[in-house]
Parts: structure tokens; sequence; C-alpha cells
């Protein structure tokens, strides 16, 4: 039978600053990413069809820095990156 470990850590204080040029210029950067992203995966026929065994892994990095981008606008939760 295991016994339990008491942790006992220190004490941490966070004090979160809103930094609205910080943050409006993150969410471009995301924007930018994730339409360049868009842009070549369209242009490489993978929303309409199946990309072959030399094409598998640029799409997937592709797919992967779309995924990427949504995510920090999501994280970011200020009034533009929810339009």
């Amino acid at each position: 039978m295991s016994k339990p470990i008491h942790i006992r850590s220190n004490e941490l204080e966070f004090e979160i600053l809103r930094d609205d040029n910080w943050s409006d210029q993150q969410l471009r950067l995301a924007v930018g990413r994730y339409e360049e992203a868009q842009r070549n995966y369209r242009l490489n026929g993978w929303d309409v069809r199946e990309p072959d065994a030399v094409e598998i892994v640029k799409q997937t990095e592709t797919a992967q820095e779309m995924e990427k981008s949504t995510e920090i606008i999501r994280f970011l939760d200020t009034q533009d990156s929810l339009r």
C-alpha cells in the first residue's frame, strides 16, 4: 500500500497586466500566419483532395500551422480576436 507524500511549496503571486499593443501585435501576427498557411493549403488543393504520399508531410505541417495560429487567436481573448 502506498502512502501519500506531503509536498510544500512557496506561494507564488502573479499580477497580470493588460497590454493592448502587445495583444494587437500578437493578433496581427497570428492572423497573418493563419492566412499564409490557409493560402498554401488551398493552392495545393488539399481543401478538395487528399495529399499524395509525397505531400503528406507538408500538408500536415501546414494544417498544424493553421491550428497553432487559431489557438493563439483564441487564447488572446480580446474583442478583436473573438470576431
